[in-house]
């Protein structure tokens, strides 16, 4: 079987636009049309780097099917008030209006009842992206097109393993740092990360995440750790954007583990997943690893599934999942990921940031108890001290005042 190797560009893709049939609205009825479309798709919009590719793959997949009618409908960037009102749009409209087939991306749990209220009375099937599945859904959805969480998660147990026994450490202590507890995926990870690990690792804490800023909860998680002088040999991040503000903090004292540079007892090594952070990291040897996980291919997937429910009413296969194989600071160059009779450069298909660029840090003196562990402080007699924090790699200067 020939296998075609494709590196899709924003350039490329942004040019199928004109020629798919493709429409882009926001929380807008479809009933408007005078006629129906044959697949909507009801997603993120494109300012965060992931759903953007998502966006990507749908119009690379309408592009290569131009005879069917396709209408991407957004809901804002994980705006729940925006997702509701897509929703609720989808739901006003007629009956006669419907497409055949809906591809959902649902924000959270009370955007999939929504999702499920419009099924139940318009019966129009839905393929829902990414969010696994409930036992309801699983029952009367159509299909399911993203990743599987367990494998993922499964993968980072791996690198782990193998990021110690090359350190040489034994008995390893690894903090788990994940999604809020809220999303279904948070204890399939836990649970296939746990069981992926041998006995030489103990995971010493697990910590769901708040929302909004997930980034910057890794990062107080970090410095409460470390100021509680918890003793942590790695750093499991349920993705790449996680991981970033655990980075951060561990960089903010020196204690990231690199071979050959920083390689001492008291480093730490950092393992992800979903490949949505920095690549510098993997490069620079600040990163063990990650795994390929690309939202391109799950609107791929989604795509293909509707298409198979068009021409035959109904799947073969309901459930199916992406690829996220294992991609570590010495593998991902030149990786090669397989998936629907095609090949793909690891590197395009991630979502992740070239270089790292430093957002996160300590908001307030109260963040720590003694803020002058993390950044340099300077006495003033007044009473006050003005702590100067240079962040690492950017210019970027934190002014905090405060009594002392």
């Amino acid at each position: 079987m020939n296998i075609l190797f494709s590196i899709f560009l924003l350039a490329a893709v942004a040019m199928t636009i004109a020629t798919a049939q493709t429409q882009t609205t926001t929380n807008s009825s479809i009933s408007s049309k005078p006629s129906p479309p044959d697949i909507v798709f009801i997603v993120p919009d494109r300012s965060t780097p992931y759903p953007n590719g998502l966006h990507n793959g749908i119009l690379t997949s309408a592009y290569s099917n131009s005879d069917i009618s396709v209408e991407v409908v957004e809901y804002g960037n994980y705006d729940q008030s925006r997702s509701f009102a897509a929703l609720n749009a989808a739901i006003d409209t007629p009956t006669e209006q419907q497409p055949k087939v809906y591809c959902i991306w649902p924000m959270d749990v009370e955007s999939k009842r929504l999702a499920g209220k419009l099924f139940e009375i318009h019966r129009v099937p839905i393929v829902q992206i990414n969010q696994l599945p409930d036992d309801w859904e699983l029952e009367h959805l159509l299909g399911y097109a993203g990743p599987k969480d367990a494998e993922r998660a499964g993968n980072a147990g791996i690198m782990m393993v193998d990021a110690m026994k090359e350190r040489g450490v034994a008995n390893a202590k690894v903090i788990a740092l994940g999604y809020p507890a809220s999303y279904g995926g948070y204890p399939l990870s836990i649970e296939a990360f746990r069981s992926s690990i041998d006995s030489s690792i103990n995971i010493v804490k697990e910590t769901p995440l708040a929302r909004p800023d997930l980034r910057q909860s890794a990062y107080m998680e970090i410095v409460n750790l470390i100021d509680n002088n918890v003793e942590f040999n790695g750093v499991y991040a349920m993705d790449d954007d996680i991981l970033l503000g655990a980075y951060e903090a561990l960089n903010d004292q020196g204690k990231v583990y690199v071979k050959g540079e920083n390689d001492g007892p008291d480093a730490v090594t950092l393992v992800g997943t979903v490949c949505n952070g920095a690549r510098e990291l993997l490069e620079n040897g600040k990163q063990y690893g990650t795994t390929v996980q690309a939202p391109f291919l799950e609107a791929a997937l989604a795509f293909e599934q509707a298409m198979e429910y068009i021409e035959t009413g109904k799947l073969n296969q309901t459930i199916r999942f992406t690829p996220n194989p294992i991609a570590t600071g010495e593998s991902w160059n030149g990786m090669i990921v397989e998936f629907l009779g095609k090949a793909y450069a690891a590197d395009s298909l991630c979502t992740w940031n070239v270089y790292h660029e430093r957002i996160n840090g300590l908001m307030d003196t109260a963040d720590t108890e003694n803020v002058c562990s993390w950044v340099d402080c300077i006495f003033i007699p007044e009473g006050l001290f003005i702590a100067g924090y240079v962040m690492v790699a950017i210019n970027y200067l934190l002014i905090v005042v405060c009594s002392i």
